[in-house]
């Protein structure tokens, strides 16, 4: 069989589908680019999350609380009588025994460390 084309027929034929050809390559090619790049951009998208929680503990390897942040209740007990009052934000480091090592309690100009 002969491979070269005879009329111009063939060979307009054969135009038109290398350049549908050379044409999908090219969708294809932007597409191969493009996706990579919106994906990396939402990637980026800054997170505005917003964490909500009465308390957090964090506790040790062993399970024990060493440090808590919460909004203490104005009668609650605390080392010091200084932190009595009005309901406030309260974080206590806590040592290996689980007794409260320093607290301190958001508005007032003290510190408790406890001598124990």
């Amino acid at each position: 069989m002969n491979s070269e084309p005879n009329t111009l027929d063939e060979i307009r034929d054969r135009v038109l589908k290398l350049e549908r050809q050379n044409r999908r390559l090219k969708q294809l090619g932007v597409a191969v680019l493009i996706i990579p790049a919106v994906l990396l951009l939402m990637g980026q998208a800054p997170s505005k999350k917003t964490v909500e929680a009465n308390e957090f503990i964090l506790r040790d390897d062993a399970g024990k609380i060493r440090a808590k942040l919460w909004m203490s209740t104005a009668n609650e007990n605390l080392p010091d009588s200084n932190f009595r009052g009005k309901p406030s934000p309260t974080l206590a480091l806590f040592n290996e025994q689980g007794k409260i090592t320093v607290a301190v309690k958001a508005g007032l100009d003290t510190t408790s460390l406890p001598l124990s």
